[in-house]
């Protein structure tokens, strides 16, 4: 398949949006903070090491994004003019965001400014003519002019688009009321409320039908299948934005953006913790092997240590091979070089001290101190599954009783949180 667009690489898998707030899930997928849990505070914190990637990459967007999300807090604490006035610098750097056109159109809705928000609406309803929000809000501010049939032409296109919308179909019962059954015009009193139901939901789909069938949203076929009626009533329209670079340029990246904390390297098999600070795996297990923290934040990472879910991040090891190869190439030699040194059983051989096994039974072992967490491993990486094993000699004055012929095989990590291993004493 042909490589993904340098803009497209940092976009959200699930909202198709250049990423905003990223957060890495405990999968290794990247997604908008807003996308990681609808609904629901996220339990992870914003990706460092993206995030400031995309400040670097996409100032201008970022900076917008900003705006609207205060202007939506503004909003939610009933300060409209405050809102709006966010919601005007952030149209400032990306005229054609059609999310802000639409925030701004609730705006001057909530202070009745029904001309500029019917204005809005508008240009979100010619770019995205499928978004059934940009219609709603569209018939909002048609409603507030008074302009009774062209209201119910909006939430006939809002039905077509989502058909289960009983918010809006109540809405457009009520404007058929108005235009079909007038003040002046006398309703029979005999009719129960349920038939006068009936008789305006039948006129609404004759409508419908009728007003679909001679719209625009024709040339995107079939406007109410499954497809389309996935699309709720709240979903966000996509953002038209001329991003602060071209689609073909490539990412002003460098190996500052993912140098690994601990070891100052770039980072090798990056994992990303809850906290949202990225590590290379081996330098973060061997932080995890001391204390249960964070090493940047100090925020406790029990439940990461206990599950031993280090999944690498995804989209920050797309970026290393893509723009990184050269220093990624370099990066990995250096740690093959350093495998092939800990796995030379002939030079170095790795002892555990104060222990005892007999040949050939299993010994179960429960390694808790760090350095010989390390130790087990790295036997365990370099594929040697072998150390050596020694008790004190008293005698010598607390030297080391090391049998050279007798290795220790680690048959098995049954509990990694623990390091608890069913060993097999044998010769060499």
């Amino acid at each position: 398949s042909a490589p993904s667009a340098p803009r497209d690489l940092l976009g959200c898998p699930r909202c198709q949006r250049l990423l905003h707030k990223p957060v890495t899930l405990p999968c290794g997928l990247t997604v908008c903070k807003r996308c990681a849990e609808p609904g629901r505070p996220p339990a992870r914190r914003v990706n460092v090491v993206l995030s400031g990637l995309l400040e670097k990459c996409f100032p201008a967007e970022c900076r917008s994004r900003r705006l609207a999300g205060q202007a939506r807090s503004l909003q939610r604490q009933q300060q409209p003019e405050a809102a709006l006035l966010r919601c005007h610098q952030a149209l400032d750097l990306a005229p054609g965001d059609n999310s802000l056109l639409l925030l701004r159109a609730e705006l001057y809705l909530t202070v009745r400014n029904y001309e500029q928000a019917l204005q809005d609406a508008s240009a979100v309803c010619q770019n995205e003519p499928l978004l059934p929000k940009g219609h709603h809000v569209k018939a909002l501010a048609l409603s507030g002019l008074g302009r009774s049939k062209e209201v119910l032409k909006e939430f006939l296109y809002c039905l077509a688009l989502n058909p289960e919308s009983n918010p809006v179909k109540k809405e457009a019962q009520k404007v058929m009321c108005e235009v079909f059954f007038p003040a002046s015009e006398n309703v029979p009193q005999n009719l129960t409320s349920s038939i006068q139901s009936r008789m305006l939901n039948a006129r609404l789909k004759a409508l419908c039908h009728s007003h679909v069938t001679q719209s625009p949203l024709e040339e995107g076929g079939n406007a109410g299948s499954s497809q389309t009626v996935a699309l709720e009533a709240e979903s966000s329209p996509q953002r038209n934005v001329s991003s602060d670079m071209g689609e073909s340029a490539e990412l002003p990246i460098d190996a500052a953006d993912f140098e690994c904390a601990l070891c100052m390297r770039l980072l090798f098999e990056p994992v990303t913790t809850p906290c949202g600070h990225t590590f290379c795996l081996k330098c973060l297990e061997r932080c995890l092997d001391h204390a249960p923290h964070c090493p940047l934040c100090k925020e406790k990472l029990s439940e990461l240590l206990a599950s031993r879910n280090f999944n690498v991040t995804t989209l920050a090891e797309e970026l290393i091979v893509r723009y990184l190869s050269d220093e990624l190439s370099d990066r990995k030699r250096i740690y093959d070089e350093e495998m092939t040194e800990l796995s030379n059983l002939t030079r170095d051989v790795p002892i555990f001290v104060c222990a005892m096994a007999f040949p050939t039974v299993p010994c179960p072992l429960h390694v808790f101190e760090p350095r010989y967490r390390l130790m087990i491993r790295r036997c365990m990486e370099t594929g040697t599954r072998r150390f050596g094993m020694c008790l004190s000699a008293e005698h010598a004055g607390g030297s080391y009783d090391v049998t050279k012929d007798k290795f220790t095989a680690v048959r098995d990590v049954t509990q990694p949180e623990l390091l608890i291993l069913p060993l097999e004493h044998h010769p060499c």
